[in-house]
């Protein structure tokens, strides 16, 4: 049986959870570094996605009625936001 990619949605969940671990006053640095680039990762995949995708899944979770669905419609927001005000790097060799 193929492995099936988790769903953005997915993804957006376990970014949400792994800032509320971090959050915890008992998480040791090994921890914290593990789920910072748990967070990272999933960070770049969700930017990645196809924009109707990321629209469809944020008109989604607003239209939850729950406290879950409107903390990951904010965190989305976020991201997306996060995303277009990034400057692009600058390459250290100028040619």
């Amino acid at each position: 049986m193929a492995r099936r990619e988790p769903s953005m949605s997915r993804k957006l969940a376990c970014v949400v959870g792994m800032r509320h671990t971090l959050m915890l006053p008992s998480i040791d640095a090994e921890m914290r570094e593990f789920e910072e680039l748990g967070i990272r990762k999933h960070e770049r995949e969700l930017q990645a996605a196809n924009a109707d995708e990321i629209d469809t899944l944020l008109t989604m979770l607003k239209l939850r009625d729950d406290w879950q669905g409107r903390e990951m419609a904010w965190w989305l927001q976020w991201l997306l936001l996060k995303a277009e005000t990034r400057e692009p790097r600058r390459s250290l060799f100028k040619f």
